[in-house]
């Protein structure tokens, strides 16, 4: 019985033996599968980020290429708007056809994702409709009178672009934005800057290049990255420049006497609206005048004191030491700021 009993115990000795040893092998392919599983949702959610991440950064380049076409839209856009002759006219609405042209085809391309479903449709809509309500031979821009719809459309047009773009949130998007306000914001202030010095040191008509292209920049770039402040300090500053033209392009007594010796002296009405005669006749016509070009020394007299006419030293001294310092100000605290979407869209800020 003793040998039994001892057969006995060895053998559940051996069966527990084998049991733990089971148990523990168990035990050490449970973790080893735990692992392994840990290790595939592991490989699995970094997939799912790099996967993430890559549509991301698609998504991102197309939307800084969009960006960089809506700029040239908006800025070309401006150019029609602020044309002042039709020759004007005629070259903005050939780069605005252009542009249309190309980026219709780009849109249309299977091998270009970046364009595809870009929306650049409702923008090409909305400006033609606008241009073609300008009429063929109209000259759509007034340095004093209404603003046309299609500087409205272009300012729209950026704010519509900005509005989307910072709602995607995106760092890539957001550092673009960032740099086109830089850019931006340093060109129209150094516009800014040089028509202040031309109406200080020069004549008002030698400004007029400048004051388009500022113009430009107002109703085209500037709806891309401007925030409240900046479009207020851009509003005050053109605004000033509306009322330097208005008293600019009030007769003076001495030219009211010339225009007056003028009009006696033509023997047969003239017409100065031929567009080849360019910022004279745009001077000479909103001094009132519709004369013959050839009229003589009494015509060189008058065009000589429109040409050489300065603007009053008040004037200057308002752009120069409170309105441009208070647009150069705002865009240095707006540059410094994080890029946000502009809430408001103050419709009243042109």
């Amino acid at each position: 019985m003793t040998r039994v009993y001892r057969v006995v115990a060895i053998a559940g000795i051996s069966l527990a033996i084998a049991a733990g040893v089971g148990w523990y092998w168990a035990k050490v392919n449970e973790k080893s599968a735990i692992r392994e599983q840990s290790a595939a949702d592991q490989s699995r959610q970094e997939l799912q980020t790099a996967n993430n991440s890559l549509v991301r950064m698609r998504k991102a380049t197309a939307e800084k290429h969009k960006l960089r076409n809506v700029a040239l839209l908006t800025h070309t856009l401006a150019e029609v708007a602020t044309a002042p002759t039709q020759q004007h006219l005629r070259v903005a609405r050939i780069k605005w056809d252009a542009l249309k042209t190309t980026l219709t085809a780009e849109q249309s391309s299977e091998k270009s994702a970046t364009t595809r479903d870009s929306g650049y449709s409702a923008f090409f809509k909305a400006g033609d409709a606008a241009i073609k309500a300008l009429g063929d031979d109209s000259v759509p821009f007034s340095s004093v009178g209404a603003v046309n719809t299609v500087a409205s459309i272009a300012l729209d047009m950026g704010y519509s672009y900005r509005d989307n773009a910072t709602a995607l949130d995106d760092p890539d998007v957001n550092e673009a934005l960032a740099s086109l306000r830089a850019i931006t914001f340093e060109t129209t202030k150094s516009y800014a800057g040089a028509i202040v010095r031309t109406f200080d040191q020069g004549a008002f008509q030698d400004a007029e290049p400048l004051i388009r292209e500022f113009r430009v920049l107002y109703w085209g770039d500037m709806g891309l990255v401007e925030g409240s402040k900046v479009a207020m300090a851009m509003k005050n500053f053109e605004t000033k420049l509306r009322q330097i033209h208005v008293k600019m392009t009030t007769p003076t007594p001495e030219q009211d006497r010339l225009i007056a010796e003028l009009q006696k002296s033509l023997a047969n009405g003239g017409n100065l609206r031929d567009p080849k005669y360019g910022p004279l006749w745009l001077q000479l016509k909103e001094l009132g005048t519709d004369l013959d070009i050839s009229s003589g020394s009494i015509y060189k007299q008058l065009s000589t004191s429109v040409s050489k006419r300065r603007v009053d030293s008040a004037d200057v001294a308002e752009l120069r030491e409170t309105l441009f310092k208070a647009l150069e100000n705002a865009m240095l605290e707006e540059r410094s700021q994080p890029w946000k979407a502009r809430v408001e869209h103050l419709p009243s800020a042109r």
